[in-house]
C-alpha cells in the first residue's frame, strides 16, 4: 500500500499541472454544454411559439386583406368611370369617321358597365348614364340613314349617276 501511496505522489507531483489545466478545462466545457442546451431549449420554445402564433387565425391580418381588396374593387370602379367619362368624346370621333361597328361595340360596352348594379348606386353618373341611352337611338337611327342613303344611292358620289327621266328619252 505504502508503494501505492508513493507511486500516487509522484504521478501526481509530476503531472498536477496537466491535472488542474484539464479540470479548469473540463469546467469550461461544461459551462458551454449547459449554455448550448439551454440556448437549444429557449429556440425550440420560440419555435413552439411562433408556429402557434402563425396558425390563429389574427383579425388584424384579416382585417388587412379585407380592405385591400375593398380598394382595389374602388380602384376597378374609378377606372371604369374614366373610361365611361371619354367614351361619349369616342363615339363622336367613331361616328363621325363613320367607323359605325366600333361605335357601336364602344356604346354597347359602355351601356353595358354603366348599367352595372355596382354603376347604378353611383348618382354622379345619372346624367352619363342618360346621354348614354340616348346615344344609343342616335347612333341607331345615324346607322339606318346611312344604310338607307347607301341603299337608295343617295350619297353625294352617287348624285352624278342619276338623273331626271325625260318623256321619249334614249339613254
Amino acid at each position: 500500500m505504502r508503494n501505492l501511496d508513493t507511486a500516487l505522489k509522484s504521478i501526481t507531483n509530476e503531472y498536477y499541472q496537466g491535472f488542474n489545466s484539464s479540470i479548469g478545462t473540463f469546467g469550461g466545457v461544461l459551462n458551454s454544454v449547459n449554455d448550448s442546451h439551454a440556448k437549444v431549449q429557449q429556440i425550440k420554445s420560440n419555435l413552439v411559439k411562433a408556429k402557434q402564433v402563425l396558425q390563429e387565425r389574427r383579425a388584424d391580418v384579416l382585417n388587412l386583406f379585407l380592405r385591400s381588396k375593398q380598394r382595389k374593387e374602388m380602384i376597378s370602379i374609378l377606372d371604369t368611370i374614366e373610361e365611361l367619362r371619354v367614351t361619349p368624346g369616342n363615339l363622336a370621333n367613331h361616328i363621325a369617321n363613320k367607323h359605325f361597328l366600333s361605335a357601336s361595340t364602344l356604346l354597347a360596352h359602355a351601356v353595358k358597365s354603366i348599367t352595372d348594379p355596382d354603376m347604378n348606386n353611383i348618382g354622379a353618373l345619372d346624367d352619363l348614364r342618360r346621354n348614354l341611352i340616348e346615344q344609343t337611338t342616335t347612333l341607331q337611327e345615324t346607322m339606318i340613314e346611312e344604310l338607307h342613303n347607301h341603299l337608295y344611292l343617295k350619297s353625294p358620289y352617287c348624285d352624278t349617276l342619276w338623273s331626271a327621266y325625260i318623256k321619249d328619252q334614249q339613254d
